[in-house]
């Protein structure tokens, strides 16, 4: 295996799962991972640059068009990223068949979120008692006692639970790289799963 030919998987890999992850450097990445998860086929050895023929594949349910401009831009992507490796773009006599296909879609569901309050209240009782005087000096005196105030401090410790739904809206991608041998026989594939808070795939 030649040194070039042990990098190409990882360009691909990169391809499927750096370039169409990435967002933006500015505001929230609408990603919900930092990277999507990758699995990968075949023979990525026998995969070294030489001519090919592209193919950009889609189905998206999140979109009414036919998405020709998508894939379009798709294959410009993918086409800069392979050129940067060594591989050329010809109409015909490929050494390669290379196939970009990517699925989306519309995901809906209701985001359950529970807080928990503890409050803790302090409650003092107050009653009236009589409080009797020494003997000797009830000896002295008239015998009678006196009235106080006692009170009486409590605390009390309450948990107080709500919960809360928020509907949200997520967009799943499947993204597949495919290499074909110029007898059509399959020789390696990359996949790329992630959902998204955008439909745009070109992000």
């Amino acid at each position: 295996m030649t040194p070039i030919a042990s990098r190409v998987p990882s360009a691909f890999l990169l391809l499927v799962a750096g370039v169409l992850a990435c967002v933006a450097c500015s505001g929230i990445p609408p990603a919900t991972a930092w990277r999507p998860e990758v699995r990968s086929a075949g023979e990525a050895g026998a995969v070294v640059p030489g001519p090919y023929t592209l193919r950009v594949e889609m189905s998206d349910s999140s979109t009414a068009g036919s998405g020709a401009a998508i894939r379009r831009q798709l294959g410009g992507i993918v086409e800069d990223m392979l050129a940067r490796r060594g591989f050329i773009r010809v109409a015909e006599l490929a050494e390669y068949t290379i196939t970009f296909s990517y699925r989306g879609g519309t995901r809906y569901f209701q985001e359950w979120r529970t807080e928990v309050n503890n409050v803790s209240t302090t409650t003092t009782s107050w009653k009236t008692q009589e409080k009797r005087r020494k003997e000797s000096e009830q000896r002295k005196g008239d015998g009678k006692g006196e009235t106080v105030k006692v009170g009486k401090t409590e605390n009390t410790n309450t948990s107080t639970s709500v919960t809360s739904s928020t509907d949200v809206t997520r967009h799943p991608f499947v993204a597949t790289l495919e290499v074909a041998g110029a007898d059509s026989a399959a020789i390696w594939q990359a996949d790329a799963r992630w959902e998204s808070a955008s439909p745009d795939i070109l992000t």
